[in-house]
């Protein structure tokens, strides 16, 4: 749900306010990297997730014989600004943080979070059934609509 709000702001932000005035026969390469533009300075996620959108909404229009020359074909891949790399935490980071938070109500989550790699979305989505010799059986949202189980292994302290 939170992606298909996402991508509705992204279309109503980026998309719709620069090519939403045209029809989509009139829309050209050169009008798509004009929209793109300002992108180029936001993140690389956001410029690709825009760039994605506006394919598809041209290769879909295309195949649905709307448009007969999709004005994407030629729009690269690549912009936006790469996003800055992300040290993990050392040993002694992780001890500090541990104690820090030792008997406060997010420990079992941090603990979660360093010892299985889990992000914080998915450590929220855990159902617990059991523990398997191992492995942490658990249904995420996602899995327990399919049906499916996803054992998450984990480092013995």
């Amino acid at each position: 749900m939170r992606t298909i709000k996402g991508y509705r702001q992204n279309m109503k932000n980026y998309v719709i306010s620069s090519l939403g005035d045209m029809y989509m026969e009139e829309v050209t390469a050169d009008d798509i990297r004009l929209a793109l533009v300002p992108l180029s300075q936001k993140s690389k996620g956001l410029y690709d997730t825009v760039n994605m959108l506006i394919k598809c909404v041209f290769y879909s229009a295309e195949r649905s014989q709307l448009i007969t020359d999709n004005p994407c074909v030629g729009i690269s891949a690549k912009g936006g600004k790469a996003s800055k790399k992300k040290d993990a935490l050392t040993d002694q980071q992780v001890a500090i943080l541990l104690d820090t938070v030792k008997e406060l109500p997010p420990y079992l989550f941090i603990m979660i979070g360093l010892y299985s790699g889990l992000r914080r979305e998915e450590i929220l989505a855990l159902q617990w059934e059991k523990q398997l010799k191992g492995t942490f059986p658990f249904r995420s949202a996602w899995w327990t609509a399919c049906g499916k189980q996803k054992p998450i292994p984990y480092r013995s302290m």
